[in-house]
């Protein structure tokens, strides 16, 4: 699995009357020793509440260490947005050790923090990474970004125990339904 990762978290400039949202992202292995070696479609959303107000699409090449996102919008949002990161034409392969569990995309997403468009600043240089499982529930973890290795993981014990939690509630969940499917009764029968 390779993962989105913010080189320059997103930053906001005004151009000609219109906003401007510029990051640095790369493609990399886990533990950042290989970039991502295939050509593929990194889709780039701003997000306000659960609506998507932009997007726009950009080409990652295996011979690429980093891309430049730049979305230029219209009109300015009166509210803080995020902006989510994901390869959009190869996430249909999935890899999983646990495929009846969670499904693990070849390129992970990646979520920006909160980005305010009256600010200039830089965002806060954190990541949210969202895992979906299978039955729904998604687990949500945020990491720090920049280049030291140690600030992009996070404890595999807390996937490896969530995917217990939700694979041992599906269970409960699925045995109850089939209890339920083979007592039923009709209050109203005779």
């Amino acid at each position: 699995m390779h993962y989105i990762r913010f080189l320059k978290t997103p930053k906001c400039s005004t151009e000609h009357g219109k906003l401007v949202v510029t990051a640095l992202i790369t493609i990399a292995s886990d533990l950042g020793e290989s970039f991502f070696p295939d050509v593929v479609s990194i889709s780039a959303q701003m997000i306000c509440g659960a609506k998507a107000w932009a997007s726009e699409e950009f080409k990652w090449t295996g011979s690429m260490r980093s891309l430049k996102i730049q979305l230029n919008i219209p009109h300015k949002p009166k509210s803080a947005f995020v902006l989510k990161l994901a390869a959009v034409d190869i996430n249909d392969k999935v890899e999983s050790q646990a495929q009846d569990v969670i499904l693990l995309p070849i390129v992970l997403d990646a979520w920006s923090g909160l980005v305010d468009p009256r600010s200039i600043a830089d965002t806060e240089k954190m990541v949210e990474r969202r895992f979906t499982f299978i039955h729904g529930e998604e687990l949500r973890i945020w990491e720090e970004t920049g280049e030291s290795l140690a600030r992009h993981l996070w404890s595999g014990e807390s996937i490896v125990y969530h995917i217990y939690l939700i694979a041992t509630q599906a269970r409960r969940r699925d045995a109850h339904e089939v209890y339920r499917s083979q007592h039923r009764y009709d209050v109203w029968s005779t």
